[in-house]
């Protein structure tokens, strides 16, 4: 792709940024700056920095990665690749790059144009993101590291001090301060020797210092001839390291190049130009044969691959040997876009040497130097595009670039902020109030009110809480099932002598009592004969006549059915305590989770509360259970004979098969011939009558009648007391233990928490007192929606 046409939008524009006209007679003076303060588009471009440099500065924009979305220039490149340098020749400031001497954490310039033409100055800040052990800081914040300056001279200095200040977090920044006060003596030590007395001074204050850190040195510098730029220069790429440093340094450019922001990846010069299948950057990057460029130009490309926010920066063009006429060419090439093209192309800088910084060059000179060498040097005097060449070239196009930039990420931000922020209040509304408005007695009283009213509303069930009531109901029917299993099988034939194909399960009810549960036998029903009954008769026979009937048996074999009744009932209960008790514990946490000192005390009271009221519901239930064992009695008497009625004439009727089945034959041969001739009615009609009448005579006489009558009345009984009981026992459940526990529990509560006792506000203050864990929780959510707040303010006031 060609290269990004950087043709400034006005006159003005273009010859503040771009060197000055020169020929081959020798440099032109400089010419003075116009009002750029007055131009559209500097307004702009600085309104839009000064928008990213408050947003970055608020805390809110450092919360979950966003700032990760705010635009700006990062300097990237292997180690001596130039770009200290460049930095230099675009703040006019010396930072440290003596022998021995790299950057070891990000620095972040912000370059501002000063107004009204206010002389040139600059502040050193270190902006904590994370601790001594990579953590970041759940509140970044920024502290001065020395005072404004407005001696450039004196600005490396404090720029070394405050390095070796982030790069020892455990030792105060006032130790440093003084350090980098010894290197701004009037007679600075030469430059050999700057850094060994650095850490001379360093070492007696700390142990082993962090070899790189994350923590960034923010250099604010303002200048009547400076553009309004923010770039961050980034550690350079190396190699020969430990591998652990080698990663770190790694992870920490990664972690710059891969939010928003321009790319300018420093590529020196000084080696030589490798042939296009060499090349390991997708956008066909030009890479020098050096390793730790390669690298730095693959992470790049690692993040954009398609070059769309990178312009490459060549450095150190004065380093190609007079003889290497054929490299010069080759990169010449790549400048004007003919090799190795990237979207928005490639520049050229000169910057001054060591020889010259500790000369003293001045940034003007540096610049005038600078296009003097573009002008005369082949063969970037014979450069078609001029207005790639010079420091003031590349800082223009990158100042337009970065608006734009800017300008299109600035939505995307706006709605980051606003996600965050509504997440964050999500968050904060989980919480319970900050403040207790009213007393703490009243504010208990509340809080108990409404969580007894929860309670009541399980026990109900209405159809937001409809699972306990479910449960138990389910309880229930399971209880009816098991009473209803231990219904007696009384059986109208002799043991062994039934008749073939009669089955027990056809005594388990008469027709019209079979329930669901009817016709199939359980463990639970007892299987009485009725030779059986005949001898628990005769057991329980004393004085009397032969054919009396003693008045125990009755009550006797109603007892032998209702033994396992108290254990099915128990069992029953059980379950519904269960329930009730995990209702109970639920409503208990979700109502009172907040309030870690008051559910302390009210989880006891539930649970003594629990075993009071289920002993009372024990004791309701087994006294409705020992009343049915001990009194055999009904007032519903017109059920009791109808049912007595039909279970006498079902065993009856089951009996008189047996009993007259010859006869039935005979009678039904003469029948047959009779009608046969034509002398009466149908067969059928004469059974019906003979055999078949609804009304069955109870008189009829078989051998087994008085046991029969008692099987009868025995079974008939066990439907009343039974439908009775499968109706008392939910009840009285849910009377005497559900309802009473629920309808008592806020009296008990007020009683046993103290709410009426005269030091009641001192306890219910202890009760709400907040756990130290949840005021933090409270505190940086309320933190962060004021930052993100804040950062929304600042969009705005901007204009979005």
């Amino acid at each position: 792709m060609p290269p990004l046409s950087t043709r400034s939008s006005s006159p003005e524009i273009h010859s503040i940024f771009s060197a000055s006209p020169v020929d081959e007679r020798g440099p032109s003076p400089p010419t003075a700056p116009p009002p750029i303060a007055d131009t559209g588009y500097a307004k702009t471009t600085r309104e839009l920095l000064e928008l990213v440099a408050t947003l970055r500065s608020l805390p809110g924009s450092q919360i979950s990665g966003l700032d990760k979305v705010l635009p700006r220039v990062l300097v990237v490149g292997g180690q001596s690749s130039g770009k200290s340098s460049l930095v230099e020749g675009t703040c006019e400031i010396n930072v440290p790059r003596d022998a021995g001497t790299c950057t070891r954490c990000p620095m972040e310039f912000r370059l501002s144009r000063s107004p009204n033409g206010a002389p040139w100055s600059c502040q050193v800040r270190i902006r904590w993101e994370f601790d001594e052990h990579g953590h970041r800081l759940e509140v970044p914040h920024e502290e001065a590291f020395g005072s404004r300056v407005e001696d450039k001279r004196v600005v490396e200095a404090l720029l070394r001090a405050a390095q070796e200040a982030v790069l020892n977090p455990s030792v105060p920044v006032s130790h440093f301060v003084g350090l980098a006060g010894e290197l701004q003596s009037p007679s600075p030590p030469p430059q050999s020797q700057r850094g060994a007395r650095s850490a001379s001074k360093g070492s007696a204050y700390m142990g082993k210092s962090l070899p790189f850190s994350r923590n960034v040195i923010c250099v604010e510098v303002s200048g009547p001839d400076l553009a309004d730029l923010w770039f961050v220069d980034l550690p350079g790429i190396v190699q020969n390291a430990d591998p652990e440093i080698i990663k770190l340094v790694e992870d920490l450019v990664m972690s710059y190049i891969s939010g928003a922001g321009l790319i300018l990846l420093t590529l020196p010069m000084s080696g030589k130009l490798p042939s296009t299948h060499d090349l390991c950057y997708q956008t066909n990057c030009a890479l020098p044969d050096d390793i730790e460029n390669q690298k730095a130009a693959s992470l790049v490309k690692s993040v954009d691959p398609q070059g769309l926010r990178t312009i490459g920066v060549l450095t150190k063009p004065d380093t190609l040997l007079q003889g290497a006429s054929r490299s010069r060419e080759m990169w010449l090439d790549v400048l004007e876009g003919r090799r190795h093209p990237l979207r928005h192309g490639y520049f050229c800088t000169l910057q001054p040497d060591d020889d010259s910084r500790l000369a003293g060059i001045t940034p003007a000179q540096a610049r005038e130097r600078e296009a003097e060498f573009f002008r005369k040097t082949t063969p970037w005097a014979q450069c078609a595009s001029k207005e790639r060449l010079g420091t003031r070239s590349l800082v223009k196009s990158v100042s337009e670039l970065l608006t734009t930039i800017i300008r299109d990420s600035l939505p995307h931000f706006m709605e980051e902020v606003s996600e965050e922020h509504g997440k964050t209040l999500r968050s904060l509304s989980t919480l319970p109030p900050r403040a207790v408005a009213i007393n703490p007695s009243t504010f208990v009283l509340q809080i108990i009110t409404k969580f007894c009213g929860e309670v009541m509303r399980h026990v109900d069930g209405d159809s937001a809480h409809a699972r306990l009531v479910q449960s138990n109901n389910a309880a229930y029917l399971t209880y009816k099932n098991g009473i209803r299993g231990t219904a007696p099988i009384l059986v109208p034939f002799e043991d062994g002598k039934m008749p073939h194909g009669a089955r027990l399960e056809e005594f388990l009810a008469v027709e019209d009592e079979r329930e669901t549960t009817d016709g199939v036998l359980g463990e639970q029903h007892q299987v009485l004969y009725v030779n059986s009954v005949h001898d628990i008769i005769e057991k329980c026979r004393t004085r009397g006549l032969p054919d009396d009937i003693p008045w125990e048996v009755v009550p006797d074999m109603i007892r032998g059915y209702q033994e396992t009744w108290e254990h099915l009932t128990q069992a029953c209960f059980g379950h519904v305590y269960e329930a009730f008790k995990e209702t109970l514990l639920n409503v208990t946490h979700e109502s009172l989770k907040e309030y870690r000192h008051l559910k302390a005390v009210v989880g006891p009271i539930i649970m003594d509360m629990l075993e009071t009221y289920s002993r009372a519901a024990v004791s309701q239930f087994r006294m409705i259970l020992a009343t049915e064992r001990r009194n055999t009695f009904t007032q519903n008497t017109q059920y009791y004979r109808s049912l007595r009625s039909k279970y006498l004439q079902q065993y009856r009727e089951a009996r008189r098969p047996e009993m007259s089945s010859d006869l039935d034959d005979i009678i039904k041969n003469t029948v047959g011939t009779l009608v046969g001739h034509g002398l009466g009615p149908s067969v059928e009609v004469l059974m019906d009558r003979l055999f078949f009448s609804p009304k069955f005579d109870e008189s009829a006489s078989d051998e087994f009648d008085a046991e029969l009558l008692i099987m009868a009345k025995v079974r008939a009984y066990f439907q009343i007391s039974y439908k009775r009981v499968i109706d008392h026992i939910p009840l009285s459940i849910d009377y005497h233990f559900l309802r009473a526990f629920a309808e008592s529990l806020q009296g008990v509560l007020f009683e046993r928490l103290g709410l009426g006792a005269f030091n009641a506000d001192a306890r219910c203050e202890s009760y709400i007192a907040e756990e130290p864990g949840l005021v933090a929780q409270r505190a940086m959510l309320a933190t962060r929606k004021e930052r993100l707040e804040s950062v929304q303010n600042a969009l705005f006031n901007f204009g979005l």
